[in-house]
């Protein structure tokens, strides 16, 4: 699903009978259950910056930028945040009890014993089906949300109302487009849960599900997907828009600092 559209919170996992759930505001599993906002911010401020700085220099056709400045960022931040991913997944996998809390402590405790048995590779475990769902979507969303807001700006039309259509359609054609690897990275969820030791290429499990189930199944929930993501889609980017037109807005002193930081390592990469 295209996760830079959901700044929601998760809600708490689902616990046996008779346990309590995690305090609210005030759990580890709460507090690790937000990073979702920082990956967020991260993922929307890289691209922007890849947008206006980067891109345009590296390749020479506007209407490729978008969809390229988008791939990077999501593979950028979706690396930088897998292992934080993969602690949340545990915790909302592993109920909160009496002796078994979910403190700082323990989450450490846990992943220094992942590291010691499975190395340190194994905290960016399942990053290769994340980026097969949420690159393509990525680069899809911004290329349409920029082409889209582009053309309509031509006639007059702006502001946050002209942000919100842009980003709603832009997300639902990109969830149509992407369903397939949704519904792949789900199915091999599935099968890495029952039997851990099979192995899930993508290529084998998309021809076993297509001539067993048709190529509809590859398109299975599409509507509450789209239902989910084009209003996100849609008040996430007139959120930003809004916040990118204030004179101080985070987005406008996070671009200062990136840009000032850049100019410092230039200067001293100069010098040697």
């Amino acid at each position: 699903m295209g996760r830079h559209c959901e700044f929601m919170l998760p809600p708490p996992p689902l616990l046996p009978a008779g346990s309590s759930l995690p305090p609210p505001y005030s759990s580890t599993w709460y507090r690790l259950s937000i990073i979702g906002v920082p990956s967020s911010t991260a993922y929307m401020v890289t691209y922007d910056y890849l947008l206006r700085q980067v891109m345009p220099v590296v390749i020479p056709f506007p209407s490729v930028v978008p969809l390229a400045a988008g791939v990077l960022a999501r593979s950028i931040v979706s690396s930088v945040v897998s292992p934080l991913e993969l602690i949340r997944t545990n915790l909302q996998s592993t109920p909160s009890l009496p002796n078994t809390p979910h403190t700082l402590k323990s989450v450490l405790s846990s992943l220094e014993g992942l590291v010691r048995a499975h190395g340190v590779r194994h905290l960016w475990r399942g990053l290769g089906p994340t980026l097969w769902r949420d690159v393509p979507f990525s680069g899809i969303y911004w290329a349409s949300y920029e082409g889209m807001k582009r053309n309509l700006e031509k006639g007059g039309r702006s502001g946050p109302s002209l942000a919100f259509v842009c980003g709603a359609t832009s997300g639902t054609a990109a969830a149509l487009l992407t369903s397939p690897f949704d519904v792949l990275k789900t199915r091999r969820q599935s099968l890495v849960m029952s039997t851990p030791g099979q192995r899930t290429s993508v290529l084998p499990l998309l021809r076993q599900i297509v001539r067993t189930e048709g190529v509809s199944a590859l398109f299975a929930g599409l509507g509450p997907r789209i239902a989910k993501i084009a209003p996100a889609c849609g008040i996430m980017i007139s959120c930003y828009e809004v916040c990118d037109s204030l004179p101080f807005s985070p987005p406008h002193i996070i671009r200062q600092l990136i840009s000032i930081l850049v100019s410092g390592y230039r200067t001293h990469a100069n010098k040697k």
